[in-house]
């Protein structure tokens, strides 16, 4: 019987070291340590399409739908946790509020009073009128004859007149001026605001409920540590690619 001899990702790759130029990995991902442990992992493997142009396009194609699988795969491997710890929530919540604020009123001032001004006095008087002189009646004959120093007349009698007057007074005035005066200032004011608020409140829980012990958690972790993307897309490649019969 005759041995049939076998193409693997090795002999492809050395025939033309361009075979991976079109194979995506993730971010992340070093693209030249996969196509090394690649190779290694599959020396002893059949490749399904041993033509190397068919080959080389199909392993672009097939890894750019592949792509959003391995970032996934790949991102889960860098999350930040507490390996021990079960329970971790955070809750935000943030109220909104608006309302308006009237405040209005109304100042009155108010000034007023009475003003009195009284002025008055006693003016007093005394007058003393004294009238003195005589009266004298004299009588003319029918034949007198007046001369020079003389009008003819002959003194009858005469009368003495004295008089006096006295005249004491006084004048009391006054006069009394009142003003009433008031004045009222008044001013109406008002003013609105407008409230906005919001309040933003954070609530962080963690620990172990009990569902799971501790233990338990411990060795998860340990199983979340071996898994290794570079084994996983090795994996993906020989399914997709390679003939598993020894």
């Amino acid at each position: 019987m005759s041995r049939q001899a076998k193409i693997s990702v090795m002999g492809l790759y050395q025939w033309n070291n361009d075979l991976f130029d079109l194979l995506v990995v993730p971010e992340g991902v070093d693209k030249e340590t996969f196509t090394d442990n690649l190779m290694a992992e599959t020396c002893e493997l059949e490749v399904l399409y041993p033509n190397y142009e068919v080959m080389k396009n199909l392993i672009g194609v097939w890894s750019h739908k592949m792509l959003p699988v391995w970032q996934h795969l790949y991102d889960t491997t860098m999350y930040e946790y507490d390996p021990i710890q079960n329970y971790n929530r955070t809750e935000t919540e943030t109220i909104n509020g608006e309302g308006n604020r009237v405040h209005s009123g109304t100042d009155s001032t108010t000034t007023g009073g009475t003003d009195t001004t009284t002025h008055g006095g006693q003016n007093s008087h005394n007058q003393t009128t004294t009238n003195t002189g005589d009266n004298r009646h004299s009588i003319a004959g029918f034949d007198s004859v007046p001369t020079a120093n003389s009008d003819g007349l002959v003194l009858n009698d005469t009368d003495d007149a004295h008089s006096t007057e006295i005249i004491n007074g006084s004048d009391t005035f006054g006069k009394t001026e009142t003003l009433q005066h008031g004045r009222t200032e008044q001013m109406v004011h008002g003013e609105q605001i407008a409230d906005t608020t919001e309040t933003t409140r954070e609530t962080h829980t963690s620990g172990n409920i009990g569902v799971t012990t501790t233990q338990k958690m411990i060795r998860e972790e340990r199983e979340i540590a071996e898994f290794n993307i570079y084994d996983r897309m090795i994996r993906d490649f020989i399914n997709r690619f390679c003939i598993e019969v020894y």
